[in-house]
């Protein structure tokens, strides 16, 4: 019991009614949040019953070898079902946690195999990062740490201070990470030894500048 109910009784003198309406609004306030789990738990079940109804519908009614270019959610239809066979992705998913969830299928390779599947359409791989991205959130609400969320629903990349920026450029050139950079639509980008061109919040997000200070300061040792 907090100490604004035990201020509450001995106010009231342990007035019977008064204990009674405190016990009676926990028990509201614990069953309906109970409700609300169970409400977002079943929604989830529900996603996962219908995605694998349809694509079972596709496979058995169009054929593997057609069902292969077809997509759910825009996620390919194997794909998919390679996701929803991973229990640890399935548990994640139908616990509500959006990083975890996200982080295991990037560990099955579910991210690699979807950016594959669209790699012929989407050449840029910045477009392409952002796509993918967008597809993980409409299907978990996952919002990766490069991108923020417009009132649309839409993801966009963060932006980032000048100042920002080229301390980090910096400190990623000195560790031979990145060889040039340009900016864009307001968007830093930095191209890494291999001809590769990222964007500087996506690279920051793996290679944050305090990891870049440790590793430069190791290399100078």
């Amino acid at each position: 019991m907090s100490l604004l109910e035990c201020l509450t009784l001995s106010y009231s003198n342990w007035n019977p009614d008064t204990v009674r309406s405190i016990k009676l609004g926990q028990s509201a306030n614990h069953y309906s949040n109970r409700l609300a789990d169970m409400r977002k738990k079943s929604s989830r079940i529900a996603m996962v019953i219908v995605s694998l109804f349809i694509c079972s519908l596709i496979v058995f009614g169009f054929g593997l070898q057609n069902s292969q270019s077809m997509t759910v959610k825009g996620i390919p239809i194997s794909i998919l079902v390679k996701g929803l066979s991973d229990q640890d992705a399935l548990n994640l998913y139908l616990s509500g946690d959006k990083k975890g969830f996200h982080d295991r299928l990037e560990e099955i390779g579910i991210k690699d195999d979807i950016k594959a599947f669209y790699r012929p359409k989407i050449r840029d791989e910045q477009q392409l990062d952002q796509y993918i991205h967008q597809i993980f959130y409409n299907l978990s609400g996952y919002v990766g740490v490069a991108y923020s969320v417009n009132q649309k629903g839409v993801l966009v990349l963060k932006s980032a201070s000048t100042s920002e920026f080229n301390h980090w450029y910096q400190l990623a050139a000195e560790a031979g990470m990145v060889v040039s950079n340009e900016q864009k639509n307001g968007i830093y980008y930095v191209t890494t030894p291999t001809g590769m061109k990222v964007s500087y919040q996506e690279f920051a997000a793996i290679y944050s500048t305090s990891d870049l200070e440790k590793l430069v300061a190791i290399v100078h040792k």
